[in-house]
């Protein structure tokens, strides 16, 4: 699923050397990349942007699961193999996010559809995310799309894994042909599109729509007053994560953070910090304007919490910010 890039280090066998202080150093480089970590049954992905951890999970045969950036997961048996690959920064969210994709198109034959017909639907869609194909006992193909747009292979015209671009339309039809094929569409995005239940105009039978179980919920057109209360709402706890910010180490609290929204992410799906939903950066908080403004600051409201206690704080501080914006946050039934 994951291509290789230029390589950093490769191969690296954790008996020699020290995984936190190997994490330090890409970070004090400000690297952009990932760091894949491998024991032979298991394969383990962290992905930096900037010099900051902003993605990790790990890959197990058809298992994914994510974790927390600062520890290693129990799956993960040693000795294992260390690699580092740098990675355009643009390039390195899209491939942050494939833990999060969600089957559209399952496991249909590629034969059975229009190749030109289905490459427009993809586009018309404006997908985000990748196919996969899979043929015999050959290594898994993948096409990766970016609002529809192709933008990058893997396998298509070599077998080594690494990531490829600039194919012509031939090399992708031998590529795929007799392959079964599964199209994925990250989440923050299958999110916001809602699938047609009619068949889609270039396949049989064989490819069927999956109903989407994202979690965010669209609402309806909001008014003038409606948007004021949400705006102020989010600024209260913008201020109250600034204020947590300063109080924390700066190279902890992201972690911090991330790691409070993962362990809520089981009842707020859109905290996921993955997902691309909700996310906290240079003091601003960006959250997708379909979730639900309740739902969200019930959320950000049990989150500052978490975070709080994570990171040893009185929560004086944060009473003392609620406590100015009390007449919008009864709105939404948070009180003191």
């Amino acid at each position: 699923m994951i291509p290789k890039f230029d390589i950093y280090h490769e191969g690296l066998h954790s008996s020699y050397i020290y995984f936190d202080r190997y994490k330090l150093f890409l970070q004090n480089q400000t690297f952009n990349g990932y760091i894949k970590l491998d024991d032979n049954q298991t394969q383990c992905f962290f992905f930096i942007k900037a010099g900051k951890f902003i993605s990790s999970f790990w890959v197990s045969g058809h298992t994914i699961k994510e974790f927390s950036s600062l520890e290693l997961p129990s799956v993960l048996k040693q000795p294992f193999f260390v690699s580092s690959y740098t990675v355009p920064q643009q390039v390195v969210d899209f491939f942050a996010r494939c833990n999060t994709a969600k089957s559209i198109y399952d496991n249909f034959s590629f034969d059975s559809v229009d190749f030109d017909k289905f490459f427009l639907q993809i586009e018309s869609k404006k997908i985000t995310g990748f196919l996969e194909a899979s043929r015999n006992s050959e290594p898994k193909k993948y096409i990766y799309f970016y609002n529809g747009k192709i933008f990058g292979y893997m396998n298509i015209k070599g077998k080594d894994g690494v990531f490829e671009h600039n194919l012509d339309k031939s090399q992708i039809q031998s590529a795929l042909k007799n392959s079964m094929v599964t199209v994925c569409m990250f989440s923050s995005v299958v999110a916001s599109k809602q699938h047609q239940s009619s068949p889609t105009p270039f396949a049989a039978n064989h490819l069927s729509s999956k109903s989407d179980t994202a979690s965010a919920k669209s609402i309806s057109s909001t008014s003038a007053s409606d948007d004021k209360n949400r705006t102020l709402a989010l600024k209260c706890y913008e201020e109250i994560f600034q204020m947590l910010e300063m109080n924390t180490a700066p190279a902890d609290f992201t972690s911090i953070w991330r790691t409070s929204a993962i362990e809520l992410s089981n009842k707020y799906i859109f905290l996921n910090p993955f997902a691309g939903e909700f996310n906290y950066e240079n003091n601003k908080i960006d959250l997708w304007e379909k979730v639900d403004t309740k739902l969200a600051i019930h959320a950000l409201d049990e989150l500052i919490n978490s975070i709080a206690k994570k990171a040893n704080l009185p929560k004086d501080g944060i009473k003392a910010i609620k406590d100015n914006y009390s007449n919008i946050l009864v709105t939404y039934e948070i009180r003191n």
